[in-house]
C-alpha cells in the first residue's frame, strides 16, 4: 500500500514512472525516517470447538449410510461461503509504540432519499442480471462461472438469503433429466434455507 501512494504521489509531482519505482529499500527508508512500523493483527480467524472431529465423523457416517439405504447416487452439498472482492490487509502502518484502541463508530447517515432509491434500483439490478454482483466484478464471475460449469451467487451482506436459495434450487433440481434418480441436497439449518419461498 505504501508503495502505491508513494507512486501515486510521484505521479501527482511530474516525476517519470522509470525514474522512482518506491523499491523496498526506500520504503524502508521511508518508515524508519518517519518512526513507523508494520503491525499486524494479533488474532484473526475462529476457535475450533473441541468436539469437532467427533462430530464430523459422526456426520460422516450418517451421510453414507443414507447413500447406501437409499441407493443415492448424487450428493449436492449447498455449503455457504462468504467471499469479498475486496483486499483487506492484514497489516497496517503505524507509529512505533502505539496501542490499539477499539471505538464503536455509528454508521454515517448522510444520503437523501434519491441516493437511497439509485442505491436500491442499482441492487435490484444486480440481483436480476448478475446474481447479486456489480457490473465491475460481475465480468470475473461470468469468466468463473464459464470455466468451472458453476453458478455463483452473491449479496451485499456475503450471506446466503432465501431469494440465493430458490435461485440454486431452481437451477439444480428445478429441470433435472431423470427425476427418479435420487439425490441427497446437504442444507444447512439456516433461517434462509427454511423460508416460505423455499418450501414451497
Amino acid at each position: 500500500m505504501l508503495q502505491i501512494k508513494a507512486l501515486e504521489a510521484a505521479d501527482d509531482e511530474g516525476l517519470p514512472r522509470g525514474i522512482f519505482k518506491a523499491y523496498h529499500s526506500w520504503r524502508w527508508r521511508f518508515m524508519k525516517r518517519h518512526k513507523l512500523s508494520i503491525r499486524a493483527r494479533t488474532r484473526q480467524g475462529q476457535t475450533t470447538p473441541e468436539d469437532a472431529a467427533a462430530a464430523k465423523a459422526k456426520f460422516s457416517v450418517e451421510v453414507r449410510e443414507m447413500i447406501i439405504e437409499h441407493g443415492i447416487t448424487n450428493v449436492f452439498n449447498a455449503d455457504q461461503t462468504a467471499v469479498f472482492f475486496e483486499y483487506l490487509p492484514s497489516k497496517t502502518v503505524s507509529a512505533k509504540g502505539a496501542r490499539t484502541i477499539w471505538v464503536n463508530a455509528p454508521a454515517k447517515i448522510k444520503s437523501a432519499r434519491r441516493g437511497v432509491s439509485r442505491r436500491e434500483h442499482v441492487q435490484q439490478e444486480n440481483n436480476s442480471f448478475r446474481h447479486g454482483f456489480d457490473v465491475r466484478i460481475w465480468k470475473e464471475i461470468y469468466e468463473l462461472q464459464a470455466l468451472h460449469g458453476r453458478r455463483i451467487y452473491g449479496n451485499p451482506t456475503a450471506w446466503w438469503n432465501s431469494n440465493i436459495s430458490v435461485a440454486f434450487l431452481k437451477y439444480h433440481f428445478g429441470s433435472r433429466d431423470n427425476l427418479a434418480e435420487k439425490i441427497l441436497l446437504l442444507w444447512d439449518d439456516f433461517n434462509g434455507h427454511w423460508t416460505d419461498e423455499v418450501k414451497d
